[in-house]
């Protein structure tokens, strides 16, 4: 209680405490002299001096003294509650709040102490029930029908404050904050078009007002009532046509809708605007490439997408990020040529980015530009170390070179850096496949080994190993397993499919051979060594002329393969 209630109470009270009461006095109430009602207007003013200085201890003290020679004196009861309130005593306080309001029932101001007292005990009940049962004395206060409506919000009576919000909007209407508090309620009654209602009159009496035209227009779009969303947008960008969220929130209406020519150029507008910062761009970007990344088969959403990246990186070639994420979508969709100049860009700006790197050398990797790889090799090493994908694809350039020594080193650097069981297994069996280019079957067998342990559906691994094992006439039958697991994880894999058969080959079974080899060649293979393997079945099935013409075109494949002229000439007559 502040200061001025209690001087007034004091003024009043004890000013008039030889005046009648509605209440009378309990029978035993003691008399006393005015020299004893005036110790006790004493006691009272330094309770009220020591609560205000905060001494609660000591405002207990001298309240109690008075309160001993006026008991039925109602502002002395109420200021027990307070100090009994301010010293954690709810009990109490809620006792001297009780006994203020029996003695003087027409004050409101003690049915508001003592809800007041309820709801710091933690007993949001009993103040609903003080406060219901007081506004049937005092059926216009605002006060008690705010803390009523806002307390049976509180918990979870959300119907009974709105009706008690309602009972305020006949009093005042046009009070903007209780349509919002029933628009919170009806929210969390999960009834949107009651929610809907009580923004549109927000909107009537504030129609500048940017929070309820937001929040009105999601309120449309999650009801998908997406035409009123778009008016209501529009409506609040004549009010306020800089404003970048409502721009923003526009865009996302005209996304949910796929018009994505509006869509573009309401964005444009905010990528455009000088007042919105490089940061809230980049997040601008980032949040379409994650849209993109969800929709990658829209054609509209790419033309939009790649519109405004393109606009955004060239806007600002200084911005590294910029460039990074003009990077990061020109990979998503395959633009590889697009990719490399927006990274090589990014690294001019920032080579200590590490990712920029790794992009870098698995674009020149998948461009087929070995050189370069093993050219920026060192530097990528240097600025994105220990890293398993960067060593992974320089060993596998130099592999593409037939460099089989500098493969292995960089692929064992490769294999000892931190990565995930898969790519490991990637990296692993790929050192098995130059382990053996460089004759060494043992070491090779181990890493093939190693690479299934760390992922047993490694399906590259699965048909290399099997073939070289049927290279070397080694465990065919388990090659012939392992083949088999391949093709069931990719069935359609020219080289899996001319693996499988020419085990078959090896084991003599020739017409299941030539079956996966042919299969092979129509799924696209066009190796001078399957072409050799499906000459050689035909041969074993006694089929000479066919298996001469398949020999020859293995041979115009791969001029190297000359030991096929003699195959040709002991078959041709």
């Amino acid at each position: 209680m502040n200061r001025l209630l209690f001087l007034l109470l004091a003024v009043v009270l004890f000013g008039a405490c030889s005046g009648t009461k509605d209440v009378p006095p309990a029978p035993a109430a003691p008399q006393f002299t005015p020299e004893e009602l005036n110790q006790a207007n004493d006691y009272f003013l330094r309770g009220i001096v020591a609560y205000e200085l905060e001494d609660y201890d000591e405002a207990l003290d001298l309240l109690s003294m008075a309160y001993l020679r006026l008991p039925e004196h109602a502002g002395v009861n109420f200021a027990l509650a307070d100090a009994y309130l301010a010293t954690s005593d709810p009990v109490n306080a809620a006792y001297y709040a009780r006994e203020a309001m029996r003695i003087d029932p027409k004050n409101r101001f003690y049915p508001l102490k003592l809800a007041e007292i309820h709801l710091r005990n933690a007993q949001p009940s009993a103040s609903i029930e003080v406060l219901e049962t007081a506004l049937t004395r005092f059926p216009n206060d605002l006060e008690m029908m705010y803390l009523l409506a806002a307390t049976l919000a509180e918990q979870n009576e959300y119907l009974r404050s709105n009706r008690m919000y309602d009972r305020i909007l006949k009093k005042d209407p046009d009070e903007t904050s209780i349509y919002y508090q029933k628009f919170r309620n009806y929210t969390a009654l999960n009834l949107p078009d009651s929610a809907v209602a009580q923004m549109v009159v927000i909107r009537t009496l504030d129609p500048a007002n940017i929070l309820a035209a937001q929040t009105l227009a999601q309120l449309y779009l999650s009801l998908d009532r997406t035409d009123e969303a778009v008016a209501v947008y529009e409506d609040i960008l004549k009010r306020h046509p800089g404003n970048i969220e409502l721009k923003i929130g526009l865009t996302d209406v005209y996304v949910s809708r796929e018009e994505w020519e509006k869509a573009g150029a309401t964005m444009s507008e905010v990528m455009e605007s000088s007042e919105v910062r490089a940061d809230t761009k980049t997040e601008l970007m980032q949040y379409l490439l994650g849209l993109f990344g969800k929709q990658p088969d829209n054609a509209g959403l790419k033309l939009m997408v790649t519109d405004l990246v393109e606009r955004f990186s060239t806007s600002q070639p200084e911005n590294a990020m910029a460039q990074a994420i003009a990077a990061d979508f020109y990979s998503m969709i395959e633009d590889n040529a697009n990719a490399l100049l927006k990274i090589e860009a990014t690294l001019a700006l920032n080579p200590d980015n590490s990712n920029a790197w790794r992009q870098r050398i698995q674009l020149l990797y998948l461009a087929e530009r070995y050189d370069e790889v093993i050219e920026w090799a060192d530097q990528a090493e240097q600025y994105a170390p220990e890293d398993a994908f960067v060593r992974f694809f320089v060993g596998v350039s130099y592999m593409m070179k037939k460099d089989h020594a500098n493969a292995s080193t960089w692929l064992v650097r490769a294999s000892k850096s931190p990565a995930r069981a898969p790519f490991r297994s990637v990296v692993i069996g790929t050192l098995g496949d130059v382990t053996y280019q460089l004759n060494d079957w043992e070491k090779a067998k181990s890493y093939y080994e190693e690479a299934l342990r760390l992922n047993p559906e490694n399906e590259g691994v699965l048909n290399n190993y099997a073939y070289y094992m049927s290279e070397k006439g080694e465990r065919l039958d388990d090659a012939k397993k392992m083949s088999e697991r391949s093709l069931r994880i990719d069935p359609k894999n020219p080289s899996f499919l001319d693996t499988y058969g020419w085990i078959h080959y090896l084991l003599g079974d020739y017409q299941t051979a030539l079956e996966y080899i042919t299969r092979s060649l129509e799924n696209g293979s066009t190796s001078a060594e399957v072409l050799e393997h499906k000459g050689d079945v035909l041969h074993k099935l006694g089929r000479s002329e066919e298996a001469v013409k398949f020999w020859n075109d293995a041979l115009k494949s791969d001029a190297t393969r000359t030991y096929l002229l003699d195959r040709i000439k002991e078959v041709t007559p």
